[in-house]
């Protein structure tokens, strides 16, 4: 007889046929075509444009994508990760990779919260209120992004400590930002022009870590045209779990 896997039911909304999976290099450079886009229709600058509350679901979007790089390089599985965005909420959206095993295809995902962290007030404050607002799943990666310009002013060991003692449910939390984060004052000038390229990752729980990556080192092969833009799980069988999918147009998911 068969053999088959209980759904959880907290990931109901994946049952979607529907349901299209991103690339994550994809995403990358559709987020930021489309921020130029909106900018320039708006005539704003950058601040306000990145800030505008029209942009908000697009930069959740954009963020998961960062996830699902992130976690490619990181944690590196043969058929990739992948990101994408139901209308449920929580989650701010999903990333997912497929797996071959014994009794068919599956797809492991994780959910993923995002919160954005302005100015220079206390970090571990707006974490707090983002994790107060809700119950979410153990399994869930919170994702919070602060600006560049205000990384100087955290210690992200101190924020990384304090977020420990507090033993939230939520166990992996992360700070994400554009550039990198300075560790030594001898850094050279060349250097410095290729770090600021970089997108750059803080781990605070369960332990403390520093990860930075260059999307365009990343993306090689979807820039040559190796890797697909968007997919379909085709769900448990003996095919592969992915599939291409088929459309008329190209999927756009960012507004």
């Amino acid at each position: 007889m068969p053999r088959y896997i209980k759904f959880p039911p907290h990931l109901d909304y994946l049952r979607n046929k529907d349901l299209i999976w991103f690339n994550p290099c994809w995403g990358f450079y559709a987020f930021w075509e489309r921020f130029e886009i909106f900018k320039n229709e708006n005539d704003l600058d950058y601040e306000d444009a990145w800030l505008h509350k029209k942009m908000k679901n697009n930069k959740e979007k954009y963020f998961a994508a960062l996830v699902a790089l992130f976690l490619q390089q990181n944690n590196y599985e043969k058929n990739g990760w992948w990101f994408t965005k139901t209308s449920q909420d929580p989650p701010d959206a999903i990333v997912g990779t497929p797996r071959e095993t014994n009794i068919g295809n599956i797809i492991s995902v994780r959910e993923i919260e995002i919160t954005e962290h302005i100015g220079d007030g206390d970090i571990l404050e707006t974490i707090k209120k983002k994790l107060g607002r809700k119950m979410y799943e153990p399994n869930t990666i919170l994702v919070c992004f602060i600006s560049p310009k205000n990384i100087k002013t955290f210690n992200f060991k101190e924020i990384s400590a304090n977020l420990i003692k507090e033993n939230f449910s939520l166990k992996n939390i992360f700070i994400l930002f554009h550039g990198f984060y300075v560790k030594s004052s001898k850094i050279k000038k060349e250097e410095i022009l290729l770090e600021m390229q970089k997108i750059s990752f803080i781990q605070l729980t369960p332990v403390y870590n520093s990860f930075s990556l260059l999307p365009q080192d990343c993306c090689k092969n979807f820039l040559s045209g190796s890797e697909k833009a968007w997919l379909k799980f085709s769900g448990r069988g003996l095919k592969p779990g992915f599939q291409d999918s088929i459309s008329d147009g190209v999927y756009k998911i960012f507004d």
